[in-house]
């Protein structure tokens, strides 16, 4: 990837994962709402590692700490996705989003949170919806970053040159 290119991958991928991380905190602290949980559910996931056991009764300042983990890990994932996707076709890239959603859940789920001592608070949430939240997350992240994408310039077919028969007429020397 030219320089140029790296540059709005890197710029339009984490825009479209900023948009993609709102989308998956929404989405998440709706549903968390709906059974009775706190909305800033991914706010005090994401935080878990910092903080502990103090998350399940966060301070102001331990959700908005946990917020910027949550943006910065979603810029992240855009990046990523921006540097592989940038110049592939519109369909290809819309197509491996809801894939990238379900490997930034794998990747998450089974070696971050273990990594920062999160596993047993992520365990917590039903895996289903967390592989769900986190498809929509690729979704919106595809979605986002689609109207960016520029199609790498393919190189054109070869194109044989027909030659054709010229008829040479002799001029008589003089």
């Amino acid at each position: 990837m030219a320089a140029s290119n790296l540059t709005k991958g890197t710029l339009w991928g984490a825009v479209a994962g900023l948009v993609a991380g709102l989308a998956l905190a929404i989405f998440l602290g709706l549903v968390s709402l709906s059974t009775g949980g706190s909305f800033w559910l991914m706010a005090q996931m994401a935080g878990y590692g910092l903080f502990g056991e103090a998350v399940l009764t966060p301070s102001v300042g331990q959700i908005l700490i946990g917020l910027l983990i949550h943006f910065a890990v979603s810029a992240f994932w855009g990046i990523t996705y921006g540097w592989t996707m940038w110049g592939q076709p519109k369909g290809l890239t819309l197509m491996v989003g809801a894939w990238w959603g379900g490997l930034a859940w794998a990747v998450m789920y089974y070696a971050v949170a273990k990594w920062v001592g999160a596993g047993d608070f992520v365990a917590l949430m039903p895996i289903g919806r967390a592989i769900v939240a986190h498809v929509l997350f690729g979704i919106v992240l595809s979605l986002t970053f689609l109207p960016f994408q520029e199609r790498a310039a393919r190189p054109g077919r070869i194109v044989r040159r027909h030659h054709t028969r010229t008829h040479h007429t002799r001029t008589a020397q003089v």
